[in-house]
């Protein structure tokens, strides 16, 4: 299918692999509607350079032999906008995960610069994050389900759950493993899973009058804070999803500080802020 010196077999080459999908590279970004937006080939080069309207560029050699050399998130046509909302790095290796309208669970290796893994997630997300061990990424997705994936195979270990009917916002396993804390966003409270006993719903954190942005927990994984849109600073009980004063907080020790109100982050306001 493929000859330097014959344009109308580069055509051909072009159609079976941007159309017909023969043979195309395991785990790419390609789907039923990749187009080629621009093809790229010397006189008398060998390769031919092919980039995407989403976000990927591949090295064609002869038929059969197409390398992907970039790949990234995209949207299906039709659509505006497509964004990149999850993003987590890997306890302890170098790597980190992705997700987000283009509903795929991306793997990324920081050592080599590039997408390793990918799975289609079925359903756009908002969030993604690692189970403390790194075993596991738990996926929020925008219809108020989520999921839960191996982190080195991407297969799904937790089909989708779906108890709310908000977009998550957030969500984070606590830094014992034991438990998943999911904010729903506009739904103004926080679901709590009980990882051990099969990701159970145990209880919700609902003493919150707006958004619910960002989720952190404590290192003793005990306490929950949540910051809101409402500049609001509110700290839950674990598991049972009482309030605590946030004022008797301040010396409680937290695994992360992903939201902007908080005890630790008080010199980025201004002073009477």
């Amino acid at each position: 299918y493929y000859c330097n010196d014959c344009d109308v077999h580069l055509d051909i080459c072009l159609l079976l692999f941007f159309f017909l999908k023969i043979r195309r590279p395991p785990r790419s970004t390609l789907s039923s509607s990749s187009a080629a937006s621009d093809v790229y080939k010397r006189q008398a080069g060998k390769y031919l350079l092919v980039g995407t309207q989403f976000a990927s560029m591949y090295v064609i050699d002869g038929p059969g032999s197409v390398q992907p050399i970039l790949e990234g998130h995209f949207e299906e046509a039709g659509a505006n906008m497509p964004e990149l909302w999850g993003l987590d790095v890997h306890p302890t290796e170098p790597m980190f995960c992705s997700s987000g309208d283009d509903a795929t669970l991306r793997l990324w290796s920081l050592d080599l610069g590039s997408m390793i893994l990918m799975t289609n997630c079925a359903y756009p997300s908002r969030a993604c994050g690692f189970s403390p061990d790194g075993t596991a990424i738990a996926v929020g997705h925008e219809n108020g389900a989520f999921s839960v994936w191996d982190s080195m195979t991407l297969v799904p270990l937790v089909s989708f759950t779906r108890k709310r009917q908000h977009k998550v916002a957030d969500i984070k396993y606590s830094p014992d493993g034991r438990w998943l804390a999911i904010s729903m966003g506009q739904g103004n409270l926080v679901d709590i899973y009980d990882v051990k006993r099969g990701y159970t719903f145990v209880a919700y954190c609902d003493a919150v009058s707006s958004t619910v942005r960002r989720i952190d927990w404590s290192m003793n994984s005990r306490f929950l804070q949540c910051a809101t849109s409402a500049y609001e600073l509110i700290v839950f009980n674990v598991p049972d999803g009482s309030v605590n004063q946030a004022s008797e907080m301040c010396n409680v020790t937290w695994e992360s500080q992903s939201g902007t109100i908080g005890w630790g982050v008080q010199g980025i306001w201004a002073d009477c802020s």
